[in-house]
């Protein structure tokens, strides 16, 4: 069999494609002028990817009377990663746990997210690929009502991706 096509055989081979040891001669008769030829059909599925991460998260947050007093407390740092490569989109859901906090806006997502306290937000992100290698800095500005208390409340938001 020339070298040409064993490296196309090998790589059907490598990618699932399955074909009887017949085809692979009459492959190689073919390309030698022998007249005989053969037909190959490779179908290969790319499974549907989905995939969140988070990274730099808190577990806990300090309030102080000073961002009482500001009505807000900023948090940077955070990043997230979404990788995606469906051709309809997909779902992104931020919840918000019942808090101190009445409210926040998230920003750095592939859309700004606003909720309220005890409430999810869904957002459609419409087409398809995927995000580069690199995570997304987030900001997360959480409003904090008059009454609430100084101390270290658990984190207060998940964040999620659904199929559309």
């Amino acid at each position: 069999m020339p070298k040409r096509i064993g490296n196309v055989v090998a790589a059907l081979t490598a990618a699932g494609g399955i074909m009887s040891s017949q085809g692979f001669e009459s492959m190689a008769a073919a390309s030698e002028g022998g007249g005989v030829g053969a037909r190959a059909k490779v179908v290969i599925a790319i499974p549907r990817v989905l995939v969140l991460r988070l990274a730099d998260h808190p577990l806990a947050i300090d309030i102080t009377t000073e961002d009482i007093a500001r009505g807000e407390i900023i948090v940077r740092g955070p990043r997230a990663r979404i990788i995606a490569n469906g051709r309809d989109g997909y779902r992104l859901s931020a919840d918000m746990t019942v808090s101190p906090f009445s409210g926040v806006e998230i920003d750095g997502l592939p859309v700004p997210v606003h909720i309220q306290a005890g409430l999810v937000a869904s957002v459609a992100i419409r087409g398809g690929g995927h995000e580069g290698p690199e995570s997304r800095k987030l900001e997360y500005r959480l409003r904090i009502p008059r009454g609430a208390l100084p101390g270290r409340y658990r984190w207060p938001i998940s964040l999620s991706v659904q199929e559309p």
